[in-house]
């Protein structure tokens, strides 16, 4: 039996300019009031979907501007995921220290 590839619903729907753009800007709201990986990553996801879409062709400059984006929320992901792994091992540390 073959397996199916697990897409998530953005990658499932025609893209739509407009309402994908609005969904990234949203969540780079909310990544502004409280940042953490998971905006991070969605941010990445959704940014990443918008420029492999057969539509990314025709965005003209834009393109380029959502790659740049795309490198930034990247970074900004990567130091969330780097940052989380640094507190566990301080944690971890703390709990070996405390007993």
């Amino acid at each position: 039996m073959k397996q199916e590839k697990n897409t998530s619903m953005i990658e499932k729907e025609t893209l739509d300019f407009p309402t994908t753009v609005t969904i990234i800007c949203h969540l780079m709201t909310l990544y502004a009031i409280k940042p953490c990986e998971p905006l991070a990553t969605n941010i990445n996801r959704h940014l990443a979907v918008l420029l492999e879409s057969p539509a990314a062709d025709s965005l003209g400059k834009w393109k380029d501007t959502f790659a740049q984006l795309l490198v930034q929320w990247k970074h900004l992901a990567k130091q969330h995921a780097k940052h989380a792994t640094i507190k566990e091992q301080t944690n971890e540390t703390h709990q070996v220290v405390s007993h």
